[in-house]
């Protein structure tokens, strides 16, 4: 072979290895290591709906927030409305976050990006699993950071 075509297939080869090893670690990283975690995980299942229904002055504050689970990580979507008010709204977030120790963690951000909102918690797991305790900060809609203690239920 000339040296030309050692050059080019050394290449090929190089690229072809680099490629290989990312789909392997891509594929060991996404499906092998959560199914292990799932089939070992004994932790608490907090997969479903949480809400909490809040009446302040007649202004309705709804929550509802749907986890789904995998091992210790959490995903899902959450909703809040405001109602009863001259200034009524619907919000709707992705989240992400996990469990250590009885306690959850949640990083929500709004799904459209039309009407920004930033949400993150720390919620002590209670109840056997039925009631998630602790507090959130977010973003208001006049740009401030305020927080406030925060329970949900199980429905």
């Amino acid at each position: 072979m000339s040296i030309e075509e050692t050059v080019i297939w050394g290449t090929v080869s190089g690229v072809l290895a680099a490629a290989v090893l990312w789909l392997c670690g891509y594929f060991f990283k996404n499906y092998v290591i959560p199914s292990y975690q799932k089939q070992t995980y004994d932790g608490v299942d907090l997969k479903g709906c949480w809400t909490r229904v809040l009446d302040g002055k007649g202004v309705i504050y709804t929550y509802q927030i749907n986890i789904e689970q995998s091992a210790h990580k959490v995903s899902g979507t959450a909703v809040i409305t405001k109602s009863n008010s001259g200034s009524d709204y619907i919000q709707d977030f992705r989240f992400s976050g996990e469990t250590w120790e009885g306690y959850l963690t949640l990083n929500m951000r709004s799904s459209s990006n039309v009407s920004l909102s930033f949400v993150s918690g720390l919620f002590k797991i209670e109840d056997r699993g039925a009631v998630l305790r602790g507090s959130w900060a977010y973003r208001t809609r006049n740009d401030a950071v305020e927080s406030e203690d925060f329970v949900l239920t199980r429905v």
